[in-house]
């Protein structure tokens, strides 16, 4: 420790200098007065980090915790001050630390802005009071910008994030803690409001686990059908109308939208559970997101309808409907039944919930014309065309063709959920996908394959270049000639 004072003492008194606080160590030192009294020391422990390059220790003391004005020091802090004008035996005094004041590195997320995002959060937890879940949402958050790989934290931490954890808007394990990321792209150009629906979107995934309603996926590749694409569509239809409306007529609209959606499960084996699954999932977050958004209950409602009238007929609904259907109920059912969050669970369907409010259910088979089926139904017809050509081709890249196999236990991942093509049993294909896990980690803009049951990953072989493995994990041939599949050596 000693000597970790003097080598940084070769830097001229007097310079300014700015360190990491690396480690924190209470109790460290121990004094024995002359009285019998014993006094203990709180060591900081610092990595000057400019002058650039210097990469010399230094070593400062105080009684108890240590501060910088009336705020705590923590670990990972940038701070500056100037060095002080002579040897130490031993830790120099916090208090003796000229200049000692926090610093902030530049980065590629401004300060500023970035405290400006976590108040934000802040407020639109603090005016919701854990009304909506029965716990605050604004927990750990931390924005990352994907060039440079920057991050800062709501508690003003500032580091790189590592290589191994994918950037995305999602919940993931940090430094011991689940924690709230936000790709800082995500949010520029936003308004205020949009910035808030994507912080509390968010901050509920850190949270669903805790209050019933653990991450689950379900396979909905009935909604690439055509079938299934004009079922839901009519269902949003119907939802969209209901957000305009207002008494009986919002009840009849809510029961035409419930209508559709049950006589397409009836249709479609399995498409309840797998609709439920998901729905309450990425569709209560986005929910949350939108009752949490800052404006009025009807605004809210005004502006969601809006933006099912005008959903690109091309989106993908595999994945994404629940990111329509999750806020329509949910801001509906705010209307009709507040508080139903504090009582509604995993096993519940939103649109059972809404139609036991809204009253008797509609018959589907005489809704349709009434919502445009024909228009819908000839419009999916030719987008079918289409999709059928889409399918050809990953099925001849990611099925047919030589693959690599990946296994997908603890991966973490991204891609759009907007751009999911269903592949039957073979599972989904996705335009881009970003994986790490285990072995390693690969990117890939061909195309990627995950099985219906989530634990398998294809890309195509000629991918190979693209992925960077572990140590103790090693490519092997796979079933067939040509592919190839990663193992644990």
């Amino acid at each position: 420790m000693i000597a970790a004072v003097i080598l940084a003492a070769t830097i001229a008194a007097g310079t300014n200098v700015v360190a990491v606080v690396d480690e924190i160590q209470r109790n460290a030192l121990t004094d024995h007065m002359t009285d019998g009294s014993i006094i203990t020391w709180t060591v900081v422990k610092m990595t000057i980090v400019s002058p650039e390059g210097d990469g010399k220790y230094f070593t400062a003391s105080c009684p108890g915790p240590p501060f910088i004005g009336t705020d705590h020091m923590w670990v990972g802090q940038f701070v500056t001050f100037r060095m002080p004008p002579k040897e130490w035996s031993r830790p120099v005094p916090l208090d003796q630390l000229e200049g000692l004041q926090p610093y902030s590195p530049e980065r590629s997320i401004p300060l500023g802005a970035a405290k400006r995002v976590f108040e934000e959060a802040r407020v639109a937890s603090a005016d919701d009071g854990g009304k909506l879940w029965g716990r605050p949402l604004y927990g750990s958050i931390m924005l990352v910008d994907p060039k440079t790989r920057d991050l800062i934290r709501n508690d003003l931490f500032t580091d790189k994030l590592p290589a191994e954890i994918i950037i995305a808007n999602t919940a993931t394990l940090f430094r011991g803690e689940l924690t709230t990321m936000i790709s800082w792209p995500s949010l520029e150009g936003r308004t205020s409001s949009q910035r808030r629906r994507l912080l509390m979107h968010e901050s509920w995934h850190r949270i669903q686990k805790d209050i019933g309603f653990p991450a689950a996926e379900g396979d909905n590749a009935h909604l690439d059908s055509v079938d299934g694409r004009v079922s839901l569509r009519l269902e949003l239809r119907a939802l969209a109308a209901a957000l305009h409306a207002a008494g009986d007529a919002r009840n009849a609209a809510i029961r035409d939208a419930a209508a559709f959606r049950a006589a397409r499960w009836r249709q479609f084996a399995g498409a309840a559970q797998n609709e439920r699954a998901l729905e309450n999932n990425e569709g209560l977050a986005e929910y949350t997101g939108w009752a949490l958004r800052g404006t009025t209950a009807e605004e809210s409602r005004l502006a969601f309808a809006r933006q099912l009238e005008n959903i690109n007929p091309a989106t993908s609904f595999v994945r994404g409907f629940a990111y329509q259907t999750g806020p329509a109920y949910g801001l509906l059912l705010d209307a009709l039944s507040p508080g139903w969050t504090r009582a509604y669970k995993a096993s519940d369907d939103l649109g059972s919930i809404a139609l036991r409010a809204a009253g008797s259910p509609s018959a589907a088979a005489t809704l349709g014309d009434a919502y445009g089926e024909n228009e819908l139904r000839a419009a999916e017809e030719t987008r079918d065309r289409e999709q059928r050509e889409r399918v050809t081709r990953f099925r001849a890249r990611l099925v047919d063709g030589p693959v690599l196999e990946l296994p997908m236990a603890n991966a973490n991942y991204g891609f759009d959920p907007n751009g999911v093509t269903a592949l039957g049993a073979a599972g989904n294909a996705y335009e881009h996908l970003d994986v790490t896990a285990a072995w390693g980690k690969i990117s890939v803009d061909g195309g990627a394959r995950i099985t219906g049951d989530w634990t398998t990953i294809f890309v195509a072989a000629e991918d190979r270049a693209k992925l960077e493995l572990k140590p103790g994990w090693k490519v092997v041939s796979g079933a067939r000639k040509g592919d190839l599949r990663v193992v644990h050596e």
